[in-house]
């Protein structure tokens, strides 16, 4: 079979020979990280005969589940045309040993190509979360050297898998009170010099409340139609259709449990109490003045109250009651918000210096009190309401792409 993958930035096609399956030939680790920031010289590649070419996602997976990002790690093993010493190089990474002074390679050597979802100039792949897209057709994610696309590309196969146990909408969460502002600082006492005393320092403006946090929003109303599919890479798979306020369609591992959910938001937390303002400094003077006293800091706002937990509704293909033990529900109430911290007081300022001989120097103002934390903790929704049944549900499946097939009596 011949594999057909467009490599992005150059817009050609490339055609690779019948790919390889991802960990039969080489494995990464952990080394294979994408570097998010490159400060070392870059290596210059010219200067380097290309003796083979790596290229696999990070941990070299065999299978990749929908909505996932991992990092493709593409190395070259590389021998110095002067020198003629030998190093292995990742891309966006300097390499080990000799290597390592050689500088760092970049993804700009590189085309990158995926199906199945979308890669980065960096090489960052992001599978498609829509678990029906790949259902038949699985992950494909290449890389191609520049300088010899011919010679050096490598495009691998990935098998979907299905991580997520959990699947549903939950209610809007209540928005965060406002932070209190900030006091405002003390002003300057007035300097005096050499005939008359400074002036004293202003006290610094206290902090703000915080705000209140608002209620986090009732859950929604989820219907939830539950049967099993067969694709081209899994014999037996739960699928469930979410109609109602949720929309999509989700595949699940049948050996693990599966919860549906329709759970109110969770309550805004409150705001922090703004901090207290700095006091002034005293004036310089015969006697120093003193400092002003820092404000006071605000108190935090209150959390508020999660919303009630939404209407969930369940039902189960009637030929398939081995799937019934497996739905969990949850229609829990949100998490009520936490308060918020209170604001720090201000500091004293200092007090100002004497200006003659034997002269007094300011004291330094008091500190301001902190404030106090908010002391409402939001109390959690009640649960909302759910049930779950058997019933025919085959015609809610009735649209699957070619290559799913729906189960029916098993």
């Amino acid at each position: 079979m011949t594999n057909k993958l467009v490599f992005q930035s150059l817009g050609l096609l490339l055609v690779t020979g019948a790919l390889v399956p991802a960990c039969s030939l080489f494995g990464f680790g952990s080394k294979g990280s994408i570097a998010t920031a490159i400060t070392e010289r870059d290596l210059k590649l010219e200067k380097f005969e290309v003796r083979e070419m790596r290229s696999g996602l990070e941990g070299s997976p065999e299978a990749v589940c929908p909505g996932q990002s991992v990092a493709l790690v593409t190395q070259l093993d590389l021998r110095h045309l002067k020198k003629k010493k030998l190093g292995t190089v990742d891309a966006g990474k300097q390499g080990t040993g000799d290597a390592k002074l050689w500088g760092v390679l970049g993804h700009d050597n590189f085309e990158y190509a995926a199906r199945g979802g979308s890669i980065t100039a960096e090489g960052l792949f992001s599978a498609s979360p829509d678990h029906l897209a790949t259902a038949t057709t699985g992950f494909q994610v290449g890389a191609s050297l520049k300088q010899n696309p011919s010679k050096f590309s490598v495009v691998r196969d990935y098998t979907p898998t299905y991580c997520q146990t959990a699947g549903g909408m939950g209610g809007q969460p209540g928005m965060s009170g406002t932070s209190g502002t900030s006091g405002s600082s003390g002003s300057s006492g007035e300097n005096g010099g050499e005939e008359k005393s400074g002036g004293a320092g202003g006290a610094g403006g206290p902090g703000g409340a915080g705000g209140d946090g608002s209620p986090g929003g009732p859950g929604p109303h989820v219907i939830a139609h539950v049967g099993a599919v067969k694709t081209p890479f899994h014999e037996k798979l739960v699928i469930v259709k979410f109609s109602g306020d949720a929309d999509g369609t989700m595949l699940f591992d049948p050996n693990s449990p599966i919860t549906l959910y329709a759970v109110g938001g969770a309550g805004g937390r409150g705001g922090d109490g703004g901090a207290g303002g700095n006091g002034g400094g005293g004036g310089d003077g015969i006697s120093g003045g003193a400092g002003g006293a820092g404000g006071n800091g605000g108190s935090g706002g209150n959390g508020s109250n999660g919303g009630p937990g939404g209407n969930l509704e369940v039902i189960i293909d009637n030929n398939a009651s081995w799937i019934e033990p497996l739905i969990q529900l949850d229609v829990s109430g949100g998490p009520g918000g936490s308060p918020g911290s209170a604001g720090y007081g201000g500091s004293g300022g200092s007090g100002g210096a004497t200006k003659i001989e034997g002269g007094s120097a300011g004291a330094d103002g008091p500190a301001g009190a902190d404030g106090v934390a908010g002391s409402g903790h939001g109390n959690d929704g009640p649960p909302g309401v759910s049930s779950k049944t058997m019933g025919d549900v085959a015609a809610s499946f009735s649209d699957l792409p070619e290559g799913v097939e729906y189960l029916s009596g098993v």
